[in-house]
């Protein structure tokens, strides 16, 4: 799924003097300690929720009782940190996702 800034941001203004800046790699943008701290906090209950099989985001958020948007960017966090990976890819956003090995073991 591609980012948020870039599905909905204003770059096809082109010419009216915004920069358009590509997205730091998130190795390059490390997080305050206590927003790690909450991602975690947070991921671990998407990870459990993912211990007993595959499951789709629209899935997950509801079980979970939140937002797709707001469960969005955990599922990112997870996925970039190898604790979750997308199996499939769904045009609308309704990924598959399972838990990697290292997933299992934090779960």
């Amino acid at each position: 799924m591609t980012d948020f800034k870039e599905r909905f941001g204003l770059g096809y203004l082109g010419g009216t003097g915004m920069a358009q800046m590509p997205a730091a790699p998130a190795a390059a943008r490390p997080l305050p300690a206590d927003m790690e701290d909450a991602l975690l906090a947070f991921g671990s209950t998407v990870l459990a929720k993912l211990k007993s099989g595959d499951e789709k985001v629209f899935g997950l958020a509801r079980q979970l009782a939140r937002r797709v948007d707001e469960l969005d960017p955990v599922i990112k966090y997870l996925v970039e940190r190898g604790y979750v990976e997308r199996t499939v890819t769904d045009p609308i956003g309704d990924d598959t996702l399972h838990l990697t090995e290292r997933g299992r073991r934090l779960v």
